[in-house]
């Protein structure tokens, strides 16, 4: 019984340990990378140019969050120049437990002003 009260708290303080290791990388890497990753992944996606030109803020708890600011979406070509949408802010948060399935669940996405 005391092996395997070892084992779950090994277990457990492994499971703690790699969660502190995954905020602090997520911490520590510049903001710019992120914004890049996403400005791109969204201009691929919706066909036109996304723009994200503010800062980037990461929040864990209770799920994963970022918060990026000035977001601009452009007209395709041969449409107006007026933006698509333009926002001050664009937040999105995913579920946590989904991830460990290998699945992206968006809990939210809301566009600010």
């Amino acid at each position: 019984m005391k092996r395997f009260l070892y084992g779950l708290a090994g277990l457990f303080s492994f499971c703690i340990v790699g969660l502190i290791a995954l905020i602090a990388f997520a911490l520590l890497m510049p903001k710019e990378v992120y914004r890049d990753r996403i400005e791109k992944s969204a201009s691929d996606a919706l066909g036109r140019e996304v723009s994200l030109n503010g800062a980037v803020k990461l929040g864990f708890f209770p799920g994963i969050t970022a918060e990026i600011e000035d977001m601009v979406i452009a007209n395709p070509e041969g449409f107006s120049s007026i933006p698509f949408v333009s926002a001050r802010a664009l937040s999105a948060s995913i579920a946590w437990a989904p991830l460990i399935r290998r699945q992206i669940q968006v809990t939210e996405i809301a566009l600010i002003e």
